[in-house]
């Protein structure tokens, strides 16, 4: 009996953290809408994407660090945030758009197109003191 519970609360403790992990796994955009991104450059820096859709198109929930948005064509999407408040917004072809990090799903009024830019968190150098001369 006590082989019985202590299996059964083993397999809750992982379905826990299975619930806790597959969440925060889907809320990259590169994962949540595959077929829409091509991942062009990734490193400690940065990452670098294309982003292609046509009208009609959706992204669920997702989540982005502070990034830039450089559309290639002008373009209508509209954000829903967490709250469930929804913005439109108007992409021209040629601009630097910068956001914060954010969660929002997404809903593109027109075919798009757009290079984003995802900067990663910065690491802490080590600087060398410079040793004192005997």
């Amino acid at each position: 009996m006590k082989a019985f519970l202590y299996l059964l609360r083993g397999l809750f403790v992982i379905a826990l953290l299975l619930a806790i992990a597959m969440p925060a796994a889907a809320q990259d955009p590169v994962v949540v809408a595959p077929a829409l991104h091509k991942v062009k450059l990734d490193n400690k820096k940065v990452r670098v994407y294309e982003v292609t859709a046509k009208a009609g198109d959706t992204m669920a929930m997702h989540w982005h660090p502070d990034h830039i948005v450089c559309p290639l064509r002008n373009a209508k999407v509209k954000f829903t945030m967490p709250d469930g408040k929804t913005r439109e917004a108007d992409m021209k072809a040629g601009e630097a758009i910068w956001i914060e990090s954010q969660s929002h799903s997404v809903e593109f009024l027109t075919d798009a197109s757009a290079m984003v830019i995802e900067l990663k968190k910065k690491e802490k150098k080590e600087t060398k003191e410079p040793k004192e001369g005997k």
